[in-house]
């Protein structure tokens, strides 16, 4: 399932996004709609990479999830603010 279809959101990016730096927004939509180079992705398509987050390299390993890199990830921590203002029921835990 992806986060996409999780959270009800629309494939016409909103006021927000569109005036989001392009980088941004292309990350953003590739991890929601799962297409983004994950460990979900290294796993499933049987790559050669590590499907732990990097962000655990001081404890156990996580597993990278497009869940995880949206609202755990304390590499991205800076930018979760973007997201929890256009997406506010990202980070509900229902």
């Amino acid at each position: 399932m992806k986060v996409l279809d999780v959270f009800n959101t629309t494939r016409v990016p909103s006021k927000f996004f569109r005036s989001t730096p392009r980088e941004l927004y292309g990350r953003v939509v590739q991890t929601v709609t799962g297409h983004g180079y994950t460990g979900e992705y290294y796993t499933e398509m049987s790559l050669d990479q590590s499907p732990w987050c990097p962000c655990s390299t001081d404890g156990a390993p996580i597993h990278q999830t497009c869940l995880h890199i949206l609202r755990e990830c304390r590499r991205y921590n800076a930018h979760r603010h973007t997201l929890s203002q256009a997406i506010p029921d990202l980070f509900d835990p229902s």
